[in-house]
């Protein structure tokens, strides 16, 4: 499970790596395909029924957010544009 959602949650990257200064859109794709991504990982059954604890969808969700930051995104910006809070920015895709 590990290994899975590292490759998952390193798609953030590629999603907005060669972009200077990715538009909201790209941003919004970006973390789309992640969460979308590690929404697999946790219902996949090969893991016997470990999903996500609470404190690993509060990393995931940081980890997203930080790794924004690292390619030049405002994510506070996008988000106050977007009316969305810190926390909710994987929350309209995130199943775990």
């Amino acid at each position: 499970m590990l290994r899975a959602t590292d490759s998952a949650a390193g798609g953030v990257r590629g999603g907005v790596a060669g972009s200077r200064d990715p538009s909201d859109g790209e941003v919004f794709r970006a973390v789309e395909r992640v969460v979308l991504a590690l929404n697999a990982v946790d219902r996949d059954p090969v893991h016997t029924g470990a999903g996500f604890c609470i404190a690993g969808r509060e990393q995931l969700g940081e980890y997203v957010d930080l790794t924004l930051g690292e390619y030049g995104g405002d994510v506070a910006a996008l988000l106050a544009r977007k009316g969305i809070v810190r926390a909710g920015i994987t929350d309209a895709w995130r199943d775990w």
